[in-house]
Order: structure tokens, then C-alpha cells, then sequence
């Protein structure tokens, strides 16, 4: 992600960032991906969002793919408002 991040051409349009972790990692790469992709001309169509999973590598904890889903369903209401 860091290098196709660090190649992107200035743009225009709107960006997502989101990121699947254990509960309790620190930080956020969803925002630091949204941060990079607003330094390259790409408007937040949303904010950065996160996805628990369970254990080290999953799968996602219960809910968690009801909270992407309604997520992504926003995401495409705000991109068909905007093209």
C-alpha cells in the first residue's frame, strides 16, 4: 500500500481508506491512507473507517461485516451524488 500510495499521480475525485486490525492495535494506516490520498487532490468521501477481526488475522469479529456493508452502501449513495 505505502508504495502504490507513494506512486500516485495528483488526482481529483473522492477516496475511502479503510483497514481491518485487532481491537487493540494503536494508530490508524485507514487514516494515514486517507491522509495520503488527500495530499494527492482526492476528497474524503468518508471518514476512515475500521474493521476488528478476531484473533491475529481474523475472520472479522460478529457485526463487524453488517458495519462494512452499511459502510460501503454509504460510500456508493455518496459517489452517486457526486458523479
Amino acid at each position: 500500500m505505502r508504495s502504490w500510495l507513494d506512486a500516485l499521480k495528483q488526482g481529483g475525485g473522492c477516496a475511502a481508506a479503510f483497514e481491518t486490525r485487532i481491537w487493540w492495535s494503536p494508530g490508524s494506516a485507514a487514516k494515514a491512507i486517507l491522509g495520503k490520498l488527500e495530499a494527492a487532490g482526492y476528497r474524503p468521501a468518508a471518514k476512515a473507517e475500521r474493521f476488528i477481526v478476531k484473533g491475529r488475522y481474523g475472520p472479522l469479529r460478529e457485526g463487524e461485516l453488517d458495519k462494512a456493508k452499511a459502510w460501503g452502501a454509504e460510500l456508493a449513495r455518496t459517489a452517486g451524488k457526486q458523479a
